[in-house]
């Protein structure tokens, strides 16, 4: 896979782009079934409120209700994943990669699994690691076929 050498430099329009589609997928986030994903009750409640302050843009504090929520019930996907969104939000690109690899190694989901990796793919690309992007964009499946359209030659 060749990546356009054009394609490289990223524009703070992409950038702002990039950031509202990350804010868009968290605030259309599918609400799961409890029972599916939190085996503890606490864990569940802390997740839930990192969600509802992440809405209200106050990721700082989020992201310190998504760490409770962790500690309690480590190697949750969705909590990882919820995490690495916003510490990518936060420019804490490498820490995000670490949460999004490591929610997309528990997901045994299939649909969950390819918008995870397309979410790593935004990521790497606010990095400007475009070879980590596309690749992630065509694991992704149909989740980074814009992207991989976009930005990737094949």
């Amino acid at each position: 896979m060749k990546v356009r050498r054009t394609e490289m430099k990223i524009s703070i329009q992409q950038i702002l782009v990039i950031i509202s589609v990350l804010f868009l997928l968290v605030g259309c986030r599918v609400r799961y079934k409890s029972s599916d994903l939190f085996k503890n009750k606490d864990s569940e409640l802390f997740y839930k409120k990192a969600q509802d302050l992440q809405i209200k843009g106050q990721l700082d504090s989020a992201l310190v209700y998504f760490d409770k929520a962790n500690q309690i019930a480590p190697n949750t996907a969705v909590i990882l994943h919820e995490r690495g969104l916003i510490k990518s939000n936060m420019k804490k690109y490498k820490e995000a990669i670490v949460d999004l690899s490591k929610s997309i190694e528990l997901t045994t989901e299939q649909r969950q699994k390819g918008i995870r990796i397309s979410n790593r793919g935004l990521t790497y690309m606010q990095m400007n690691m475009m070879v980590e992007a596309c690749k992630d964009w065509e694991d992704s499946g149909k989740w980074g076929k814009i992207y991989l359209e976009e930005y990737c030659c094949e």
